[in-house]
């Protein structure tokens, strides 16, 4: 039994350890929590389309509302794509100027009313 576990901590050591740091990335952008936060909210920013009523709807779209501001407001967040926001229900415009960016999206309740909602964000420096 020993034997055993001597080889399984052998082979474990040698062979599996090298290879997770080897393979192990690091973010040198520091985007991670930026793509992490961009990855939580897509669901929430696809559910006030498909959200089975008005109240579910409203909830997502306020939801995305506070989690997409609160990004907005963290140093660097100019600097980060939002590539993966863009393919989901809110659409990311650039002034050609490339001082400011516009994030919206659209609400619509099944009486057919729509209820707008954005944010501009303002290249500082």
């Amino acid at each position: 039994m020993l034997k055993v576990m001597l080889r399984v901590f052998a082979f474990l050591l040698f062979f599996q350890l090298p290879v997770q740091l080897c393979g192990a990335k690091t973010d040198t952008t520091g985007f991670a929590a930026f793509a992490q936060a961009e990855r939580e909210l897509i669901p929430v920013a696809k559910s006030f389309i498909n959200a089975r009523n008005d109240a579910q709807r409203r909830l997502a779209a306020n939801l995305v509302y506070e989690r997409l501001g609160k990004l907005l407001a963290e140093p660097n967040s100019w600097n980060y794509p939002f590539d993966s926001l863009r393919l989901s229900t809110v659409s990311v415009l650039s002034a050609p100027d490339g001082h400011c960016r516009f994030f919206t999206w659209n609400l619509i309740l099944k009486s057919g009313e729509h209820k707008y909602f954005g944010y501009v964000q303002y290249r500082q420096g």
